[in-house]
Order: structure tokens, then C-alpha cells, then sequence
């Protein structure tokens, strides 16, 4: 059996925190270019490490995917939803008698009540979609699987033609697709890749060169950075025994982390502004609230975690056993 891979855990903790970092305003430009340091890298990290794990269910039953898929995904994604509409039509950004349909449309399906939920839809139909194309190659249940890729496509193909936030290209989703897959061994396994390491940090830093030169093309854009990151994980082992178990938590919190996140940088935001008035949120101030929009999303999580109920709602985790 493969053993896990903790360097993957600590770079998802990572990205995390730079998905964080890049959703707290910035008013300088130090604090830019911090928040441009993990433009590329953070969320097609998620993308593809979600993918490569997932590759290894392709051969299971669509109902048992489909039951845990809908546990660990779908039910917390519909909940924020509500959660994030609700707060927004409190707030007053949007109004129910200004939305139209197709509004609504990509509000339900596309994770426009909030900047980060576009991820829990995105990667739901990657997956659907990746499950459907590996099934048609192993030719296993052919018409089903195609009505599951057309459907997937479908989604894709709205998202474009719709202009919807985070929609992943087609381009795009075949590198996220292919990569996934290939590197799903290196996601689990602990055997240090020193080859990999090496074209990880090629890659990693060609990456860093193109964002800040502001060279931007769909060949940059697509999943390099992600990619990367991988490729320099599986290229370094890291020992349990070695790791904080805080840091360790705090990485298997990760996807509540980025549920919750954006209630801390909303609510640390208005409570600054009225304690401080107008704020420069300059590089010092995007750290310091950064890491605590993180503690307090991860304390949260722990908070959450205690009953079966809430942590099976807004979490997508199963009851304790």
C-alpha cells in the first residue's frame, strides 16, 4: 500500500494560506506582488492533487463515487451557498429582484454567491468528467459514462459561453486532467523523485519568472504552478515524525479552511476599518491578517468538527467513529 505523502499535506497548508493571502485586499505594492507570488499555484495545486487521489476510485461502482462525492463535496457546497447568499442579500451587494436567470443559474451551479466557491463545482465535474473518460477507455458501462462526459462537458461549455468566474477552459482541462493522473502516485507516495525534484524547481521558478514579467497567455495560465509543486514534493520525503502535529491538523483541515475563510477576511476587514478607520493593507498588514483569518478558519474547523451534524453539513466529513 502506498504511504502518504506529508510533504503534500504541508504544501496544501501552504496554499491554503495563499488562497487567503490573495483574498484580503491589498493597497500597496509590496502586498501585490505578495499576493501575485501564488497566483499560479495554490488553487491548481488543489486541482490536481484532488484529481490524482480521485483517479484511484475511477474503477468503483458511479453510485459509491457519486454517495461520497455528494457527502464531501455537494452537501457543503450547497450550504455555503446559502450561507454566502444569505450574507451577501443582508449585507446588500445584491438584491433578489436584479438577479435573472442565468444569474441564479450561476449562483446554484457555478459558486458566484462567493469569490473562492467556484472551486467545489469546478472540481466536482472535473472529476465527473475524468471518471466518465477513464471508464470509455476501460470500456466499462459506454453509454452511461458518455451521458456522464456530455453532461460535464455541458457544464465546462456553459461556464464559457457564460463568462462564469473560475470556469475552467477546455485547454485548460485537459492539462489538469492528464497531469492529475499522472502524477497520482507521487501524491501518496513517500519514495523521494530527485529527477522530479529538479523539473519542480525548473518549473516552479519559470512560473514566478512569467507572473511577475505579467506575461500572460493561455500557455502560462495553464496548470505549470500546480504542477510544480508536486513535482517538488514528491521529490522530498517528509517523515510524520518529523512534522508539528499542529501543522499536521492543520493541513487536514485545509478544505474547511477555504470554505470559511472569507467570513474572517469580510468580518476582520469591517471590525479594522471601524476600529482604525481607512487601511493602507500594506504587506504587514495583508501577513498579519492572513495568518489570522487562518487560525481562526482552522480553530473553527475544530470547533465544527464536534458534531456529527455540522461537520457532515459544512465540512463533508463522515460521524466519528
Amino acid at each position: 500500500m502506498l504511504e502518504r505523502n506529508h510533504s503534500i499535506d504541508l504544501m496544501r497548508l501552504f496554499c491554503a494560506y495563499g488562497v487567503i493571502v490573495t483574498h484580503i485586499p491589498a493597497g500597496t505594492l509590496l502586498a501585490k506582488d505578495f499576493q501575485l507570488f501564488f497566483h499560479n499555484f495554490h488553487v491548481p495545486f488543489f486541482y490536481l492533487t484532488a484529481l490524482g487521489l480521485f483517479s484511484f476510485k475511477s474503477n468503483k461502482n458511479f453510485k459509491e463515487v457519486a454517495k461520497r462525492m455528494l457527502q464531501r463535496l455537494v452537501v457543503p457546497y450547497l450550504i455555503w451557498t446559502i450561507i454566502y447568499v444569505a450574507l451577501l442579500i443582508y449585507s446588500g451587494p445584491i438584491l433578489l429582484s436584479n438577479v435573472d436567470f442565468i444569474s441564479l443559474i450561476k449562483i446554484a451551479f457555478y459558486g458566484e454567491s462567493a469569490v473562492h466557491l467556484y472551486f467545489v463545482p469546478q472540481l466536482i465535474f472535473m472529476q465527473l468528467l475524468l471518471f466518465s473518460i477513464l471508464n470509455i477507455l476501460k470500456r466499462n458501462n459506454i453509454i452511461s459514462n458518455m451521458l456522464l462526459f456530455l453532461l460535464s462537458s455541458i457544464f465546462f461549455g456553459f461556464g464559457q459561453l457564460y463568462n462564469c468566474f473560475g470556469n475552467t477552459g477546455f485547454i485548460s482541462l485537459i492539462f489538469y486532467l492528464g497531469f492529475g493522473y499522472l502524477v497520482r502516485n507521487m501524491i501518496l507516495n513517500s519514495n523521494s523523485n530527485y529527477k522530479g525534484l529538479s523539473v519542480g524547481f525548473i518549473l516552479f521558478f519559470t512560473v514566478i519568472f512569467f507572473t511577475y514579467n505579467k506575461v500572460d497567455n493561455f500557455i502560462v495560465n495553464l496548470p505549470w504552478g500546480g504542477l510544480s509543486l508536486i513535482l517538488i514534493c514528491g521529490g522530498i520525503k517528509i517523515s510524520k515524525k518529523i512534522v508539528s502535529p499542529l501543522l499536521l491538523s492543520m493541513s487536514y483541515a485545509t478544505f474547511g479552511i477555504y470554505l470559511i475563510h472569507i467570513c474572517f477576511v469580510e468580518g476582520i476587514e469591517i471590525i479594522s476599518e471601524k476600529i482604525y478607520g481607512s487601511l493602507k493593507n500594506d504587506l504587514f498588514q495583508n501577513i498579519l491578517y492572513s495568518i489570522m483569518v487562518l487560525f481562526f478558519s482552522y480553530w473553527t474547523c475544530l470547533i465544527v468538527n464536534k458534531l456529527n451534524v455540522t461537520r457532515y453539513l459544512l465540512l463533508g466529513n463522515g460521524s466519528k467513529k
